[in-house]
């Protein structure tokens, strides 16, 4: 994702609705690298 939503990833679940989320490794720093993530945070709109 790009500008204010750098740093998350997304899901499109169906037509309008989409989950956007944080991911964490063991040390509670933010990762985006998908195999170190053992946290997820749901970013609330």
């Amino acid at each position: 994702m790009h500008g204010d939503w750098q740093g998350f990833f997304s899901v499109t679940l169906t037509g309008n609705w989409r989950l956007v989320f944080q991911g964490y490794d063991k040390e509670e720093n933010k990762t985006m690298d998908k195999d170190q993530i053992i946290l997820v945070v749901i970013k609330p709109r």
